[in-house]
């Protein structure tokens, strides 16, 4: 709401590297997005739940884009989902991690466990609205942007990973106006591939890639384990200095609710926030596939197809 008094034509939503959290704060958020419908299903024991937009009326009905990469994890994800289901929003980055489980913790008596001891049990597996599931899986993104970190890993990679399979459950629902999907992911193929910075990532990842397999032995002196590891430590500062360039695209900065009611340590954040945005590759080339589908909708406007 905030963001609608300053007119913005299009939001770029961040959930890189966000673990999720409440499902139902996932539900909510999408019903911010979406007029009313089913989200996705929940499943425990035999019984299956649908998760349903609470609310009736979208309160933002503008582009929309989620960036995501391989650590948005569980009510992110599902956020992620359902809106590339409804063909609600873009979603650009890398494949998410892949958890579509709940578990609850339940303690030990202290009778039979000396100490305190818990046991964690996955009570419920959860699907989209085509019954398929992303445990294990992940949701793709539409158009996908070259990796952040050599250090990935995803749920699937876990020991004892559960495979969910699908479910026999189906639920109809109105999604919306295709996305002009293939146009704007040639274009951001285009871009990535003539961007030098993505190019430095990219060289680097090929340095550092035989540096990462598991050792047959460690030194156990500091001088010599040090020594070893001076390549991988040389390549990661690399990496680090190619991941914080200035963003010439766009200038960073606050609503203008935000920035006049904030008090000066939260503003303090704020500009420390601003900066890093400032420093994003990731976050321009989102900028410039938003900048593509506005202009992509401005021109189906002025031909006569109507704008979404």
């Amino acid at each position: 709401v905030k963001l609608r008094r300053d007119g913005i034509e299009g939001l770029i939503l961040d959930l890189r590297n966000n673990g999720g959290g409440s499902l139902r704060e996932a539900a909510d958020l999408c019903g911010l997005f979406i007029d009313v419908g089913p989200l996705f299903f929940g499943k425990r024991g035999d019984d299956i739940e649908i998760f349903k937009d609470p609310n009736r009326g979208a309160v933002y009905r503008d582009p929309l884009l989620v960036l995501v990469n391989e650590q948005s994890a569980s009510a992110s994800e599902f956020f992620a989902g359902t809106m590339k289901d409804y063909n609600r929003a873009l979603i650009v980055g890398r494949r998410t991690f892949g958890k579509a489980t709940s578990q609850s913790l339940i303690p030990f008596p202290d009778q039979l466990v000396r100490g305190r001891a818990f046991l964690n049990v996955t009570t419920a597996v959860f699907y989209n609205l085509q019954g398929e599931s992303h445990q294990g899986r992940g949701v793709e993104p539409h158009i996908a942007l070259p990796a952040a970190s050599p250090f990935v890993y995803r749920e699937s990679d876990l020991p004892h990973v559960l495979d969910a399979g699908s479910i026999d459950k189906r639920i109809p629902f109105e999604r919306l106006a295709e996305l002009p999907v293939e146009e704007l992911r040639d274009r951001s193929e285009d871009r990535v591939d003539s961007s030098p910075v993505f190019e430095m990532i990219d060289d680097l990842f090929d340095e550092l890639e035989p540096l990462l397999s598991m050792p047959d032995s460690v030194s156990l002196t500091t001088e010599d384990f040090y020594e070893e590891m001076g390549p991988i430590r040389k390549a990661l500062r690399q990496m680090n200095a190619a991941e914080e360039f200035n963003v010439s695209a766009y200038r960073a900065s606050l609503q203008s609710f935000d920035s006049g009611s904030a008090d000066p340590y939260t503003k303090l954040l704020f500009e420390e926030r601003l900066e890093s945005l400032q420093k994003d590759p990731y976050l321009e080339e989102s900028y410039y596939i938003l900048t593509d589908y506005l202009q992509y909708l401005d021109d189906s406007e002025n031909s006569g197809k109507g704008r979404r």
